[in-house]
């Protein structure tokens, strides 16, 4: 089974095995909103669904673009620790949805945000755990230092 697989099921098993802490001690919160099983959904899907940025940058760079050639990129890139600006996955946009999540009141964003944040919780374990070291990321989890590394290289190459 590829890393990729196994790293998708730690995470859906963690989501399932909060949901069910959550039920069987009967926790009443308004914080993660646990207490159903549609809640429970939600904070699943976001755990997935922002992954879609993956998706985005390897069909935005991948050429000819069909499904077999992103597969192979991805299986390649993540064996040799490749890492990517991706949009969801940085700290500005982590930041920005929680600003957001704590100044309004639809529970289904704010669980969506809280499976979000356990998965990047858990990518963030399995870096570490697996590479030995969290360094090869650290740089694509900001947009701004992306932005300014590159154009702080531009300017140099330029002079």
């Amino acid at each position: 089974m590829a890393a990729t697989h196994i790293h998708v099921i730690i995470n859906v098993i963690i989501w399932y095995f909060l949901f069910f802490i959550v039920n069987m001690l009967k926790i009443d919160t308004i914080i993660i909103g646990l207490n159903n099983a549609v809640n429970g959904l939600y904070f699943i899907l976001g755990g997935f669904i922002f992954d879609i940025d993956h998706i985005f940058y390897y069909v935005l760079t991948t050429k000819p673009l069909n499904f077999a050639n992103i597969k192979q990129r991805m299986e390649v890139d993540f064996e040799e620790e490749n890492p990517h600006p991706y949009i969801f996955h940085s700290i500005e946009f982590i930041i920005l949805s929680l600003v957001i999540s704590s100044t309004n009141d639809d529970i289904v964003f704010q669980l969506l945000i809280s499976g979000w944040i356990l998965h990047m919780i858990t990518d963030s374990i399995y870096y570490i755990r697996h590479y030995k070291s969290f360094r090869p990321w650290v740089p694509y989890f900001s947009l701004a230092y992306l932005i300014y590394t590159s154009s702080f290289h531009n300017n140099e190459v330029q002079k």
